[in-house]
């Protein structure tokens, strides 16, 4: 059996760590010109990547979906390039202990994740 090989995960942010952030700064970072090139740059970036899995988390859903011109479904996925595009809640969405954490996030997400591969057929 192959092995997944390369996974992606990205919190789309302009900067990280800014108290100030929101989703208008965010989409202004994307707006316009500029925005239009850093667009660009970042479905570039992702698709140089080729990642088997890509997960975003956050306001990062809608910019996904309008690169790709697809839509996550009920179950938080699409297909690009027989590539799985996973939409995951962000960690920080909930009040986690480590125990929690460890054993309904992670557990949950890969459990998600592992489904959507085997509902698209993607499973190496």
């Amino acid at each position: 059996m192959d092995y997944i090989e390369r996974i992606t995960y990205m919190n789309l942010l302009k900067d990280c760590g800014k108290p100030e952030f929101s989703e208008q700064y965010f989409k202004k970072f994307f707006s316009g010109e500029k925005g239009k090139k850093d667009k660009e740059r970042t479905k570039s970036f992702i698709e140089i990547l080729d990642p088997d899995i890509f997960i975003v988390t956050g306001i990062g859903k809608d910019l996904i979906e309008e690169l790709f011109n697809k839509n996550f479904d009920e179950k938080h996925s699409f297909v690009y390039n027989n590539k799985l595009f996973m939409n995951l809640g962000h960690p920080r969405d909930g009040i986690w202990t480590l125990k929690d954490w460890e054993k309904s996030y992670i557990y949950n997400n890969v459990n998600l994740v592992k489904e959507n591969l085997m509902r698209y057929k993607l499973e190496k």
